[in-house]
């Protein structure tokens, strides 16, 4: 249901006037904020792991580059594993009933994609940007860690910062982060809406944006139902063993540093432009003239700090909330 309604909401963008989503970005951006901070209940409170979270955000904030997801995750696992708290008990009982071809074919789906659409780039570009479209998200869905909400980091750089990319607009990532947030379901449905939108921005029709949708919601998910299918047979054995339970501390820092990252960089166009305004204002009250243009900022700010308020207070369910900002629209 929840990749479904995802997919009418990227096809509804060509029917709609993007006005009535001018709110659902200061919404979804409330929304992020909320998270950030939530993300720190998980966060192990020693300067360590503090540490790792708030450098995992610093960098993957100023490189603005996916690279950053894999090598910050290895290095916070590495951090705790040689440095954490955690009691090194050791343990060297040989793992048994391992179904490695679940694993296998995690790795090697990623490697063909990436093969073929780096092969089709030049040749058959038509067929080859969906099939890259599908190797981003199905890496992406190889290093989720920490929960969905780590996703919203890992779309925003690969679909939005990243230059050589940027198959969406800022504004386009908040208003599918916003809708998700009407959607019954998992956060995972939101690289749905990603692939669809990027599609459509891509040139291609109806039909590519259905395609897109399709490919983001198997991409998404497939990772995680093969490391499913490998991992939960051996889980209760792999958890006993030093290098997976001191490694786990590090790699959920790393994660919440990367929600950090992506609420600081959804806040700073905000800010800018409130700032903007404010300064502008001031310029013009010095030389007597009479400006009327800050409605719409005041208006956003005002919508940010209303869905603060609500997440922070709320007793109604959360798509009242989006349903609402829509009909301001």
């Amino acid at each position: 249901p929840a990749t479904l309604l995802m997919s009418f909401f990227v096809l509804s963008t060509s029917f709609v006037k993007p006005q009535v989503f001018t709110f659902i970005g200061p919404m979804a951006l409330g929304f992020i904020v909320v998270a950030a901070f939530q993300m720190f209940k998980l966060l192990k409170k020693d300067r360590l792991n503090i540490g790792l979270a708030i450098l995992a955000a610093f960098l993957s904030f100023w490189f603005h580059t996916p690279v950053a997801f894999p090598v910050l995750l290895l290095a916070g696992a590495l951090v705790t594993v040689n440095f954490g708290k955690k009691d090194f008990i050791p343990n060297n009982k040989p793992l048994i009933n391992i179904r490695w071809a679940n694993l296998s074919l995690m790795f090697m789906i990623l490697i063909t994609v990436a093969v073929v659409g780096l092969y089709t780039k030049t040749k058959f570009p038509i067929f080859s940007q969906p099939i890259r479209l599908f190797e981003n998200t199905y890496r992406m869905g190889t290093m989720v860690f920490g929960g969905g909400n780590v996703l919203y980091s890992m779309i925003l750089t690969e679909f939005v910062e990243f230059k050589p990319k940027q198959y969406l607009s800022l504004s386009e990532f908040n208003t599918g982060l916003g809708l998700l947030q009407a959607v019954p379901g998992p956060t995972f449905s939101l690289a749905t809406f990603a692939n669809g939108m990027a599609m459509k921005n891509l040139g291609y029709g109806f039909n590519g944006q259905l395609i897109g949708c399709a490919l983001g919601t198997l991409a998404i998910f497939l990772p995680g139902t093969l490391l499913i299918f490998f991992v939960y047979p051996i889980w209760s054995q792999v958890k006993e063993y030093p290098i997976i339970y001191r490694s786990l501390d590090g790699i959920i820092s790393v994660s919440i540093g990367f929600i950090w990252s992506a609420a600081l960089f959804m806040l700073m166009p905000y800010l800018k432009s409130i700032a903007t305004e404010c300064a502008l204002f001031l310029e013009c009250q010095k030389k007597g003239i009479n400006m009327h243009g800050m409605t719409d900022q005041y208006l956003s700010l005002f919508v940010f700090i209303i869905t603060l308020v609500y997440l922070r207070y709320k007793k109604l369910p959360t798509v009242l909330l989006v349903v609402v900002t829509l009909l301001a629209g």
